[in-house]
């Protein structure tokens, strides 16, 4: 009886794996050398990888007054020469000149799949509409990967943790320079 109960318990989780990889789709760049996994209901927007916009991921509608979708950006910038930190600071900074009434609300450190990170949290005006967003920031071999998480202000909490495990779902292959 208790092989059995064994083998039941067994079997619930692996099917219990088995939809969860059935409802995740996975992103691979080969050009940036990562790949990065979010449910299959979110549509993934084709970049053109202009400028350093790799990845888009968009959130289904909730209804039809629903004004904003929330989205997950990648952001790719090869051939730095930063550190993490350095980085991190220059990127806060550019955000803050390029959009209205910015407000950092955190900051703070993160381990995603073996890679130091640094996370920032910060809120701004876009043509009047209160958002905030949540960038996950990793430099490895010389390249700066961004994951950004857009939401309107009022609906960034019931995102935010859907925004985390897409970030941490990103794995970056180790290139020899």
């Amino acid at each position: 009886m208790k092989k059995l109960n064994l083998l039941a318990s067994v079997l619930i989780l692996v099917s219990c794996f088995t939809a969860k990889a059935q409802d995740t789709a996975t992103h691979i760049n080969k050009k940036y050398h990562y790949q990065i996994s979010c449910s299959r209901n979110w549509n993934e927007n084709k970049s053109d990888e202009k400028g350093n916009k790799c990845f888009v991921a968009v959130s289904p509608s909730e209804s039809s007054d629903d004004s904003f979708l929330e989205n997950i950006t990648v952001s790719v910038t090869p051939n730095i020469d930063q550190s993490l930190k350095s980085y991190c600071k220059d990127r806060i900074n550019r955000i803050k000149f390029s959009v209205k009434d910015f407000h950092q609300v955190g900051e703070g450190d993160e381990t995603i799949n073996g890679n130091k990170a640094k996370f920032v949290t910060y809120t701004f005006d876009y043509d009047s509409i209160p958002m905030q967003m949540i960038a996950y920031i990793i430099v490895k071999n010389k390249i700066a990967y961004v994951i950004t998480g857009s939401a309107l202000q009022s609906t960034f909490d019931a995102y935010k943790e859907k925004f985390k495990d897409i970030a941490e779902s990103i794995k970056i292959e180790d290139i020899k320079h």
